[in-house]
């Protein structure tokens, strides 16, 4: 793959925007939505770039042909990134006191000039990739020729990958490149589509640059990631050692979706208490708990919830709602289906007291109506509204009619005081 860059005072522009100097070491990087694609010329001016409030720099010396440490008069960068749905863009400003330009064929020692090397794993998935297009590393030289090894691990000519181009400014080269971003499916022969990017997609990605001041070999191969290896010449072979980049776009809500435990069972409903804790009920009558993202073991809570039915039913532990003032009194209301005296719903409030089992703490606030043989339609959500009140919807018990009478509580939202007794000002109190 390929190895090298620029000298002078360098400024490399590849698309991001943000201004804050950070040391890279394995990312995350962050790459910013660009609303207007910046025009590759070179110039810091475009809207990304003031938009953009972080520089990253770095100083991992991943070879050093010459034995001393460069000084930053002789070589420095930083760079940013940011993207759109067709294009990831780079930003670099470089200051080199000498750039070299030697070898005139484009595939010929190319990574002994300066030039910079961009890596690109678009899934992220790592792995060997010189003789393969599981990852990439091209190599750009001052002539803007894209060179990267092809699956017989010969060297080749991607100049249709992306648009570069170098101004020098006050003393620093400035290089902006547009890429395009391939998945592991390229080949020469039948490229196929470029990906789409979208905001929150994560790639693995690194920056590098090769650094000559006129010799046949390259001083210095500079990197962003940290590299613990002997050898740190890897990443044209290795994507493994590839950082990450993040694409994010401020003006759309991003989420990530992240495994916190596949530990439960037929988990119901879940409430996030103020210091984080999460609790969580399971159908057959547990309350749980997580604490730090893990699973706490033993439960909270455990209720005899009646889960009858057949092979699929909506019955037992199926809500839970935090008091509105939980921090100081740590009351959690439960919603299940409960045999007691006959078959029907019930809520309940208990005190947590950290991860102990406080089944005895029940107090039960209030009862609801016989349930008929129907195991569906029983709701159980539930929650405290800003006036202080405790809203719980139930199901109708699979009888449609139920909703419309007021003399049952199926199919209602029901609304109560937290001590279960019915506030004043419900529109229907009166009705028994």
């Amino acid at each position: 793959m390929i190895n090298n860059l620029l000298k002078p005072f360098a400024v490399f522009l590849f698309t991001f925007a943000w201004v804050y100097v950070c040391k890279a070491q394995n990312g995350p990087y962050i790459a910013l939505f660009a609303q207007q694609a910046p025009k590759i010329d070179g110039d810091t001016s475009d809207q990304v770039w003031k938009d953009s409030k972080t520089w990253y720099t770095y100083n991992q010396v991943w070879l050093n042909n010459v034995g001393t440490t460069p000084t930053p008069e002789d070589f420095s960068w930083k760079f940013k990134l940011a993207w759109t749905k067709d294009r990831f863009y780079i930003l670099a400003v470089i200051t080199d006191d000498v750039i070299s330009d030697r070898y005139p064929n484009a595939l010929d020692r190319y990574y002994e000039d300066d030039c910079f090397e961009v890596f690109f794993d678009e899934d992220k998935s790592g792995g060997q990739h010189q003789k393969s297009f599981q990852a990439f590393a091209y190599h750009v030289s001052l002539k803007y020729d894209i060179v990267d090894s092809d699956n017989t691990g010969a060297a080749k000519l991607f100049n249709d990958h992306a648009e570069v181009r170098m101004d020098t400014v006050d003393g620093k080269y400035v290089w902006e490149a547009a890429f395009k971003v391939y998945d592991k499916n390229f080949t020469p022969t039948n490229p196929g589509q470029p990906v789409s990017l979208f905001a929150v997609k994560k790639m693995g990605w690194a920056l590098s640059y090769c650094d000559n001041d006129g010799k046949a070999q390259r001083d210095h191969f500079f990197g962003s990631e940290y590299i613990s290896a002997t050898d740190k010449n890897i990443a044209y072979i290795n994507a493994d050692v590839f950082g990450t980049v993040e694409l994010i776009n401020p003006s759309v809500p991003t989420f990530s979706h992240v495994l916190v435990d596949n530990g439960l069972v037929n988990p119901t409903a879940m409430q996030i208490a103020p210091n984080g804790d999460i609790y969580v009920c399971e159908q057959k009558g547990n309350l749980k708990v997580l604490q730090n993202g893990e699973l706490q073991t033993g439960n909270l809570v455990h209720v005899n919830a009646n889960t009858d039915g057949p092979s699929y039913t909506e019955r037992g532990l199926l809500g839970l709602a935090l008091d509105p003032d939980f921090a100081q009194n740590h009351f959690i209301y439960l919603f299940y289906t409960t045999n007691a005296g006959f078959v029907h719903n019930r809520v309940s409030r208990f005190t947590i007291d950290g991860t102990k089992d406080v089944s005895s703490t029940e107090l039960i606030i209030t009862e609801l109506d016989s349930l008929s043989s129907a195991f569906n339609h029983n709701g159980g959500a539930m929650h405290f509204g800003k006036d202080g009140k405790l809203y719980i919807a139930t199901g109708e018990n699979a009888t449609p009619s139920n909703s419309q009478d007021l003399k049952n509580t199926h199919g209602k939202l029901l609304r109560i005081n937290a001590d279960g007794s019915i506030p004043h000002d419900n529109p229907f109190g009166h009705v028994s």
